[in-house]
């Protein structure tokens, strides 16, 4: 295990370094900011920054825990094709971990991330990553950028993540930024599990150069038009027009963008999701399971899903698949249960005598 470390336990390449390219690199089984037992250690150690990898190609991070550390666990810099798994990155007094400079096809897949005063993962002016079955959880404070996931940069896959406890939005999919110059944020956002985040599930921003922007609520349809300085494009979220439960079946209808897959979600809504905000009303989100998609062809979809109750609420996301963008979680519906219809002769017994003798239902003692 490496404590103490006055800079990067870990660098490859000096900061800001372009060149030479490090190829294949693979670190493994290391504890970096606890000793080789379990210790929970208590900021600010001595350990001031985890792993910084810089200027890397198919560089390789695995079975490893990175914790405690003053500063970022892992830093992904000018790098491309670098693999993460398998680890858990905890607590600090920042960002978690920052993916940035122009780094390009990160897999970051099977970690878990935890703590930090900012975001969990912060990534920034980079390009296809794929962030798939982590969990994301409990990151920031509450005050300025604060939550799971900020995403600058196009072509990215966010694929089915647990997202629980963040102090802030599960993910923020940020807009252009000028000052200092960041791309609009896109990417696919598929099956994921969101839970008592203090903030929307997903959270489309518009363009700004507000760094500390963590979050700027539940952003309007505008009947379609795609915003190229929004994160996601600003791409509408569904309108849901019923949730009618048969059975086990629940039948779920509604409009969204031509053309686009829609994710149906059983929805809980909490602290962040309510429109206005603080209103305990017009909840959207949060997502907690995923239980199915289907295209809306023309428009419109009905799809037919199982694991909902009568009175529970169901929620939904579109997704565009050729520029690669999701929308927010659209307003929440109530599942209700259809009433069986029941036919046939109401029998009035007049006489009072339960049909005695040869009495039948029709004659004039007994009409049907």
């Amino acid at each position: 295990s490496i404590t103490e470390a006055g800079a990067q336990a870990i660098r490859v390449n000096a900061i800001s370094q372009a060149a030479p390219v490090a190829d294949d690199i693979v670190l493994e089984d290391l504890i970096i900011g606890m000793p080789p037992v379990w210790q929970p250690q208590t900021l600010p150690t001595g350990t001031s920054a985890g792993i910084h990898l810089n200027a890397t190609n198919r560089a390789v991070l695995r079975d490893s825990f990175i914790g405690w550390t003053n500063g970022r666990t892992l830093n992904v810099e000018t790098s491309t094709n670098a693999t993460i798994t398998g680890s858990e990155f905890r607590d600090t007094s920042e960002d978690v971990i920052d993916i940035y400079e122009s780094s390009s096809g990160t897999l970051f897949e099977r970690n878990r991330v935890s703590g930090g005063l900012n975001w969990a993962i912060d990534i920034t002016v980079s390009s296809n990553t794929t962030l798939r079955n982590n969990t994301i959880d409990s990151a920031g404070d509450g005050i300025g950028q604060t939550g799971g996931v900020r995403l600058y940069g196009p072509g990215s896959t966010i694929d089915r993540n647990i997202f629980s406890n963040n102090a802030g939005p599960a993910i923020a999919i940020a807009g252009t930024m000028t000052s200092p110059a960041r791309p609009v944020g896109e990417a696919v956002i598929t099956g994921n599990h969101f839970v008592n985040n203090d903030g929307l599930s997903i959270d489309l921003q518009p363009a700004s150069n507000d760094n500390l922007l963590s979050g700027d609520g539940i952003t309007p349809n505008d009947g379609g038009g795609l915003d190229a300085t929004h994160g996601n494009r600003e791409l509408d979220f569904p309108v849901i027009t019923g949730a009618s439960l048969s059975g086990a079946t629940t039948t779920v209808t509604g409009t969204a963008c031509s053309g686009c897959t829609v994710e149906i979600y059983r929805a809980v809504g909490g602290t962040g999701d309510d429109d206005p905000p603080g209103s305990g009303t017009n909840y959207h989100g949060e997502g907690v399971a995923y239980l199915g998609s289907g295209v809306a062809t023309g428009g419109a979809f009905s799809i037919d899903v199982t694991g909902l109750a009568d009175g529970e609420a169901v929620s939904a996301t579109a997704t565009d698949t050729g520029p690669g963008v999701t929308s927010e979680f659209a307003l929440n519906e109530t599942v209700v249960g259809l009433v069986a219809e029941v036919s046939g002769t109401v029998f009035e017994d007049i006489a009072g005598d339960v049909l005695a003798g040869a009495q039948t239902i029709g004659d004039i003692s007994n009409p049907g």
